[in-house]
Formats: C-alpha cells, sequence, structure tokens
C-alpha cells in the first residue's frame, strides 16, 4: 500500500526547513579581510580575535643587467604563504614565507657564448607578530599605527638560504583619507647576513601605498617602495605596483598586482595573483 504525506507531515517538514533556514541565516558573517598581500607594505591592521587567516599566492619575475661583457637574464617564481592568528585583541601571531621557488639565469656573452642555471628549492620561513597600538574608531580620521616583528629561520634550501638567521623590525602607518582613500607607510630596518663576506650588515626598507575602496567588494592601490641594499655594499632597489582586490564572498579575497623596477639593478617586471580565506573566523 503506498503511503501519502499528510498535511501533518507536510507541516512538519516545512518548520523543519523553516528552523535550518532561520540558523543558517542568523548565522554572523564572517569579519571583514584585511590582508597583507599583494603588496610590499603590511597595513597595521590585525586579524580579528581568534581569528586564522591564510594568505597565498603565485609571483611571477624577470629581470636583466649588463654585467662587463655579458648580458644576465633571471627569471623566478615563487609561492608565498602567510598564515596569521589573532590570540588577542589588536595583537597577531605570522608565520610566512616565499615556499616553494625557482630561478633561472641565462648568460649571454659579447662572445656569442652561453650561459643557463636554473634552481629550485624552498625559501625560508619566518616567525613574527603584529602589535596594533592604537586602534581606532571606525569610519574616524584617526590613525592607526603598530609594528611588525619577523625572524627568519635559516632552514630552506641552500640556493634560498643564507646561513644565519635574520630579524626585521617594521614601523607600521595607516591614515584614512575622504573619498574611500587610505594611506599606508612602512619603515623598516633588518639585519641580514651576507654569506659572501660572512658578516651582518643593515638594511633598511620603506614604502608608502595609496589604496581606494571603490566598493563594498572591491579595491585598488598603487604602491612605490625601496629595498637598500640587498648585500653588503650593494645597491637599493626601488619598485611601483599597482593592482586591485576583489571580495568574491564572505571570507574570501582575491587579488592581483603588477610590479616594475625603477632602479638600475631593480628586476623589470613581476606579477602576482592569490587569494586570502579564512581558515578560523572567530564567529
Amino acid at each position: 500500500m503506498k503511503r501519502r504525506l499528510s498535511r501533518d507531515h507536510i507541516s512538519i517538514v516545512l518548520c523543519i526547513l523553516g528552523y535550518l533556514s532561520s540558523g543558517l541565516y542568523a548565522k554572523d558573517e564572517p569579519p571583514p579581510i584585511i590582508s597583507d598581500r599583494p603588496t610590499a607594505a603590511a597595513s597595521s591592521y590585525t586579524v580579528p580575535f581568534d581569528t586564522l587567516q591564510l594568505e597565498f599566492g603565485g609571483q611571477y619575475s624577470h629581470g636583466e643587467a649588463k654585467t662587463g661583457e655579458s648580458m644576465t637574464k633571471t627569471k623566478g617564481f615563487t609561492t608565498p604563504l602567510l598564515l596569521r592568528y589573532g590570540p588577542f585583541e589588536n595583537l597577531e601571531l605570522r608565520v610566512a614565507t616565499d615556499g616553494f621557488s625557482w630561478q633561472n639565469e641565462r648568460t649571454l656573452g659579447f662572445d656569442d657564448s652561453l650561459n643557463s642555471l636554473s634552481t629550485t628549492g624552498f625559501a625560508n620561513p619566518s616567525l613574527g607578530f603584529k602589535w596594533q597600538i592604537n586602534d581606532p574608531e571606525e569610519d574616524s580620521y584617526q590613525p592607526s599605527y603598530g609594528f611588525l616583528f619577523d625572524w627568519s629561520l635559516p632552514i630552506g634550501s641552500d640556493a634560498f638560504s643564507p646561513e644565519k638567521s635574520e630579524i626585521e623590525l617594521t614601523g607600521l602607518l595607516d591614515i584614512p583619507l575622504p573619498s574611500g582613500f587610505g594611506l599606508t607607510v612602512n619603515g623598516a630596518v633588518a639585519w641580514p647576513f651576507d654569506s659572501d663576506t660572512e658578516s651582518r650588515f643593515t638594511q633598511g626598507f620603506g614604502a608608502v601605498l595609496l589604496s581606494n575602496s571603490l566598493t563594498d567588494r572591491t579595491g585598488v592601490f598603487v604602491e612605490v617602495y625601496m629595498d637598500s641594499p640587498t648585500s653588503d655594499g650593494g645597491n637599493e632597489q626601488i619598485f611601483m605596483d599597482a593592482g586591485a582586490t576583489y571580495l568574491v564572498a564572505p571570507g574570501y579575497q582575491i587579488d592581483f598586482a603588477v610590479f616594475k623596477g625603477l632602479g638600475r639593478v631593480s628586476s623589470d617586471w613581476a606579477v602576482t595573483s592569490g587569494l586570502t580565506f579564512y581558515i578560523l573566523d572567530g564567529t
């Protein structure tokens, strides 16, 4: 004998579906995403309390330089990754790395000789923390500031890792501006290790980033930054980049940026794209 759904059965099913739907829509949305990629500058804002955020992507770079009687062209690819966790309000713990790295150097001499070398491996990981000292009220024009500490561990592949650990301390400043604009300024000092001279030296870094929130989902930015020097007695490198971010769904943001070297010894250009999302959103 076939059984048919009675009105009571239908009412029960509708009540259950209504309860599940109300629970689904009542769930709090994740907090807004403020990522530290794809720009060179980092924001002063930390991830919210009890939030675990992952930022990763891929970056391809190309550069060339004349040295004596030869021309060297360099291509590279990295997979930068940043994991951020907020154990307290205005404080986050960080694990970062450039991940898998590939580099190819082709040297062409003026006598038409050619030398090509490809290297693969893994970059060093770094441990660190960010502290947002001043957390202004939302929609105010008060600046936010803090600092970032990074400690790089020399456990990566030999081709992409110095022999000793390195530390870097960065001052962070964010200034809200009218019409959805914002200004981010970074100033950093680091003490890297030069394997060739087996000594440490002081390295400086500075960045200025102008951003704009076009919509609730879309943001654009332009940035200029300098990294000087890259080795003991080396030259500064100056870059400019521009790109955009897009919130594809609550808690999921994609990004894209193009970099251009402005200095004589800087990489000619680079391009990157990636994804930022919450593993734990604290809700």
